[in-house]
């Protein structure tokens, strides 16, 4: 039963983080809200409703957030991962969609796994697999092809494609930077 529910949560958030960049676009380009604005009221909506369900209904949850609060350690961890994590992936892919369209903008953030494959065979000073860098060879071209194409059409402006690696690098950083706080937290 934990693995369905993991699963359709997983499936759920997914399809929201979608729906969120497309419903983001025209925001965006009527200028109506600025890529700041939208991760601000996302993140401080979501954020609320994340701590009001785990109060709610995980009794056990309510000491491992007051140790937050507690514990300067702890929340500088947790301020470094919002700041440097969250909103450096999420302004940055607003940024991006600003700049060109949502498909764009998440084609580039999806190249997080390829930057971290590479940062990682340097760091340890060995080639990827053989499948890693059929892979990721394959990526490039694809992301080559769209950014020729969209040069091509005006449709792709070069602060698309920076803005959409300052998102991947982003999502590399939120999802190894909570990684020594979900062990102390026991979340």
């Amino acid at each position: 039963m934990k693995r369905l529910v993991g699963t359709l949560c997983g499936i759920i958030s997914a399809a929201l983080f979608g729906l969120g960049g497309i419903l983001a676009q025209p925001l965006l380009s009527e200028q109506v809200l600025t890529p700041q604005q939208i991760v601000l009221l996302r993140l401080l909506i979501g954020g609320a409703m994340l701590l009001l369900y785990r109060n709610l209904f995980f009794k056990q949850a309510r000491k491992s957030t007051k140790k937050i609060w507690t514990h300067w350690r702890i929340l500088t961890r947790i301020m470094i991962y919002g700041i440097a994590g969250l909103c450096t992936a999420q302004i940055a892919f607003f940024s991006a969609i600003n700049y060109s369209n949502a498909a764009v903008a998440t084609v580039f953030q999806s190249t997080s796994p390829f930057i971290l494959l590479v940062f990682t065979a340097l760091k340890a000073k060995r080639l990827p697999s053989l499948l890693a860098g059929m892979s990721l060879i394959s990526a490039l071209m694809g992301i080559w092809l769209i950014v020729e194409s969209g040069f091509k059409t005006g449709l792709i402006k070069p602060e698309a494609i920076i803005f959409g690696l300052i998102a991947a690098i982003g999502v590399i950083l939120y999802t190894k930077l909570p990684v020594p706080l979900l062990g102390r937290l026991q979340i």
